[in-house]
């Protein structure tokens, strides 16, 4: 292409070409193909002598189109990839038609846009095209530009050509999940591919972490209820020993009711040692209360029985003298 001269028409195109090329590296070649047979790219290499861009697939995709942007099927191209063309017709200021302009764009360039995405461990993406030609395959670049039914993914073909959207196959021994989208415009059908494994793991994660931080939780409670059974019943066991203490205490004699348990909180059980402690306090006093009649009836007894005494013995000197 360098090797014979151009007019300033075609280095302008040019220019305008190679300006996009180097600003896009995702452009594997820009072109324009006149209704003439003239040709003008960014492309600097060899091309067949007698080249015609009328006759190529993608100007006459773009001539269909009548102005609007078209995209080409997959073919091989000039500079040696194999590439879809985003193509349209070009006119002049006058509105007359000139020819077609187009993009490429390499299949590997697709397969590395797709590559880019990611739904996890294992997953991959694949482009294909209304035909059923592959464009992208992320998962194994030797699939690009190979039929779907070439691969020995029997069930793919049947996934790509019904109207379900998600689907399950298997590939290579592995179990995927599958989801389509189809671009209505371009008949292309975009296939996300995730192991079943990759999808579950999450799940799986989720729930360990949850059963992990069920059991924590259990057991953090438990021990919080252990520490406060210990806490609420290691005062209503010294209660209990203390009331134990006591009886015991006054079942061998003993009338000592001064001893008191140590109220140290405000709660339910601080209400019932002050209860015990008010019980033995009046029960000290009701004691006292006790001895102190008991004396007084000793005393009086004690009184009655020497009265008692002193009228036998006044009664038996009465006797006698009343015999003498």
């Amino acid at each position: 292409i360098l090797s014979y001269k151009k007019s300033a028409a075609e280095e302008e195109i040019r220019s305008v070409c190679k300006s996009f090329a180097r600003n896009d590296s995702d452009i594997a070649e820009i072109y324009l193909g006149t209704k003439w047979g003239g040709y003008a790219t960014n492309f600097d290499g060899s091309m067949s002598g007698g080249y015609d861009p009328r006759k190529r697939g993608w100007y006459e995709t773009a001539s269909r189109g009548k102005g609007k942007v078209m995209l080409t099927d997959a073919f091989a191209s000039t500079v040696g990839a194999t590439v879809v063309g985003i193509t349209r017709s070009a006119y002049s200021e006058d509105g007359e038609f000139i020819g077609n302009a187009s993009i490429e764009v390499s299949l590997d360039t697709l397969t590395k846009i797709l590559g880019k995405l990611d739904l996890g461990k294992g997953s991959f993406f694949m482009l294909v095209q209304a035909d059923g030609t592959i464009l992208a395959d992320t998962g194994s670049q030797e699939n690009n530009f190979k039929n779907v039914s070439e691969i020995g993914i029997p069930e793919l073909v049947s996934f790509l050509s019904s109207e379900e959207k998600n689907g399950k196959l298997t590939a290579q021994k592995t179990s995927y999940l599958t989801e389509k989208i189809v671009n209505e415009r371009t008949g292309y059908r975009l296939v996300a591919f995730c192991p079943t494994k990759t999808v579950f793991e999450a799940f799986h994660k989720t729930l360990s972490t949850t059963m992990i931080i069920c059991i924590l939780f259990g057991l953090f409670v438990s021990a919080a209820t252990v520490l406060l059974t210990r806490k609420i019943m290691s005062p209503l066991k010294k209660m209990v020993k203390f009331v134990t203490d006591f009886v015991a205490a006054l079942e061998s004699g003993s009338d000592d009711y001064s001893p008191r348990i140590a109220v140290a909180s405000k709660n339910e059980i601080g209400l019932l040692a002050e209860s015990i402690n008010l019980f033995i306090s009046k029960l000290g006093v009701v004691m006292a209360q006790i001895r102190e009649t008991q004396e007084k009836e000793h005393r009086i007894s004690a009184k009655i029985f020497e009265e008692t005494q002193s009228l036998s013995v006044a009664t038996k000197e009465t006797a006698a003298t009343s015999q003498d």
